[in-house]
């Protein structure tokens, strides 16, 4: 059975990876349906294919987001009982003490369902703007 060392140096490194997964992804995708939306300003007819592909990239970005933020909590879980377990004095108790509470951990989650809705409205009013539904 592995030390309780070597599970908190695991489960801290998972976090650290996962908190460079999510950067990874923001630094690419934002900047993707961005540039998309203001090809399609210029480009109408393309409106349907790029913001469908927006779109999609943000659904994709919210399930892995959603995958790596339930596994990040998981971790701050165990990671915490190891402090406690293993005696760690109070001060130094790196994730026992960011006191994140139940919404705090589902909040970068909220915060990409809402942006989801705002890139949704956005490329709809870009559609219905350039082809005068009204």
């Amino acid at each position: 059975m592995p030390s309780s060392e070597v599970i908190y140096t695991e489960a801290s490194n998972w976090l650290r990876l996962i908190n460079t997964i999510c950067w990874q992804m923001a630094a690419m995708f934002i900047p993707l349906s961005i540039g998309g939306y203001v090809y399609a300003l210029k480009h109408p007819a393309s409106i349907i294919w790029l913001g469908s592909g927006s779109i999609v990239m943000w659904i994709i970005w919210t399930y892995i987001l959603y995958m790596c933020i339930n596994s990040a909590n998981h971790c701050r879980v165990a990671l915490k009982s190891i402090e406690e377990k293993d005696g760690v004095l109070r001060e130094q108790r790196f994730y026992s003490n960011q006191k994140l509470t139940p919404h705090d951990r589902r909040q970068p989650f909220y915060i990409i369902l809402t942006t989801n809705l705002v890139l949704i409205i956005a490329w709809i009013v870009l559609y219905l703007i350039k082809y005068d539904l009204s």
